[in-house]
């Protein structure tokens, strides 16, 4: 379902650098298929055959790379993208049903370029979700307006730079139950 850029609503490209177990990345992906107009995988090289084909039935864009340790990769598969807006998302973090029924409001606004966004971790099955300190408040800048003046931030976990045009959401996730 991809749009041509410029035309019509802004459009939404996922961008999931993983290593993760199958389905949980298909999982977490596939609940936002209906509100993305991309999905782009980055499989690291040690994926084996079963976890990428998992991948590869919700990605448009199947790529591989090999992680380093450090978030070097995000500009490279910032790259890759061809959404207005690109939605950051590692292979074991999962988004709450209120955040993806919200992106589409999010990225119509034009006078925000970035949203720092709570994200949550699967855990130990996609069902299930951590909710203690330090991953129940993670909120780190999860979508972004893709183009000029992009930047990553260098460094573990840092993702973006932040913008003085972003905003917080608090689109907690619901009906997932802590372990």
């Amino acid at each position: 379902m991809l749009f041509l850029r410029g035309m019509g609503r802004p459009t939404i490209s996922v961008l999931c650098p993983t290593l993760h177990r199958g389905p949980l990345v298909a999982g977490s992906l596939g609940l936002l298929r209906e509100v993305v107009d991309e999905i782009v995988v980055a499989a690291d090289v040690r994926v084996e055959a079963t976890d990428l084909a998992y991948y590869a039935d919700v990605a448009d864009v199947l790529l591989r790379y090999e992680h380093v340790g450090t978030d070097r990769h995000w500009p490279w598969l910032a790259a890759q993208a061809s959404g207005d807006w690109l939605f950051l998302l590692d292979g074991d973090e999962l988004p709450g049903a209120a955040l993806v029924a919200a992106l589409p409001e999010l990225v119509a606004d034009r006078r925000v370029r970035q949203y720092s966004l709570p994200i949550h971790w699967p855990w130990p099955s996609p069902e299930l979700r951590l909710a203690e300190e330090p991953w129940d408040s993670d909120r780190r800048l999860r979508l972004l307006r893709s183009g000029p003046g992009l930047a990553f931030a260098p460094g573990m976990h840092a993702l973006a730079d932040a913008d003085p045009a972003g905003r917080s959401e608090d689109r907690r996730a619901d009906g997932f139950p802590a372990p």
